[in-house]
């Protein structure tokens, strides 16, 4: 196919890709030609065909006038139609020779042949340029899309051979979740009762009354804090753990509660608590009401379960003891107890 631009016409180098652009701009052009006619017919009355000279079986060509000078394009004119603007123009205007004319004259009716004014070139070959960038763009997208659809079967793979083994895990991965369940309550409870101490032997009062025994139970706390250096004001509450024993009736005609249920006291802060748990060595000595009692760490399920083995495997320690000098006891943190053998005092 050749294409004949302006005042000259070459074939192209690369013919798929000139092709490729030139049915493209056939397409472009009809479209132009079909917006264009309408416009150009009230200005010229009618439009003849594209790639041809000038058409004297048509209407005559003293109505039209030249795209590029302005004057008019007379019957007996040279002229040629640009595909584009669809303006006649004079091959002297455009500097076309006048063996290019009559080349153009009798090649008119082949079919492939295209005549661009020059204005109308400089946009052409725009055109053109940017559809070859656009067509290598495509290209490398689709390359892209090649690699892409190759990483997705691969990815495919992956994932059934996963699948797979986690149906061979049996249900694996619902006992992993249901621990990182178990270990978010656990983390949370822990915060809940980081300021909290329990208190066990603390005599509960025998009055039918609850706020009666309240305050009982709020002024032996009072006087513990004081006790053990600690400001009564980080006392924020007071309160029995478990359900309420009925009490009996002693020898002497007095009520008395048996059981004592355990003491829960929330402090203010951890610092407080802290201060109060380091000076429980205070309560040893002679026996007043506080030496029936012990304070422990308000320990969540899970640290009750640790502490309770832990003080078993300490009491079967003990028991195979042969040091009369020396026991095992169960000391640390509520989430870390540890059995630990200590020296014991001389009496």
């Amino acid at each position: 196919m050749t294409t004949v631009v302006g005042s000259f016409y070459e074939k192209p180098a690369k013919v798929g890709t000139a092709c490729r652009s030139l049915r493209v701009l056939v397409s472009l052009n009809k479209i132009s030609k079909n917006k264009m006619a309408e416009y150009n017919r009230s200005l010229r009355g009618s439009t003849s065909n594209s790639n041809s000279k000038a058409d004297h079986t048509a209407q005559p060509l003293d109505k039209y006038k030249c795209g590029s000078c302005g004057k008019t394009v007379k019957d007996t004119d040279k002229s040629l139609e640009c595909e584009i603007c669809l303006f006649w123009h004079h091959i002297k205007c455009e500097d076309v020779s006048e063996d290019t004319y009559k080349w153009l004259e009798k090649t008119s009716n082949a079919g492939g042949i295209h005549w661009y004014c020059k204005k109308c070139n400089n946009s052409v070959a725009k055109m053109i340029s940017s559809i070859a960038c656009l067509e290598r763009r495509q290209n490398e997208t689709d390359e892209k899309l090649d690699r892409l659809d190759a990483k997705v079967v691969d990815i495919g793979k992956s994932v059934a051979n996963n699948a797979e083994a986690l149906g061979k895990m049996g249900g694996g991965l619902e006992r992993i979740t249901d621990k990182i369940g178990e270990a978010q309550k656990e983390i949370y409870d822990r915060d809940r009762r980081k300021c909290n101490i329990v208190i066990f032997g603390v005599d509960e009062s025998s009055s039918s009354d609850g706020q009666t025994r309240k305050e009982a139970d709020t002024v032996f706390m009072h006087k513990l804090a004081r006790k053990l250096d600690t400001d009564t004001e980080k006392v924020k509450q007071v309160v029995r753990l478990g359900k309420r024993v009925e009490p009996k009736t002693g020898d002497d005609g007095t009520e008395f509660v048996s059981r004592p249920r355990p003491v829960r006291v929330t402090l203010d802060d951890v610092q407080s608590k802290q201060g109060l748990m380091k000076n429980l060595n205070r309560l040893a000595g002679p026996e007043d009401e506080f030496s029936k009692i012990s304070v422990s760490n308000d320990m969540t399920q899970m640290e009750r379960l640790h502490n309770n083995e832990k003080l078993k495997e300490a009491k079967d320690q003990n028991e195979k003891n042969m040091e009369k000098n020396y026991k095992f006891v169960v000391k640390g943190p509520s989430w870390d107890k540890k059995v630990v053998k200590v020296r014991l005092e001389p009496k």
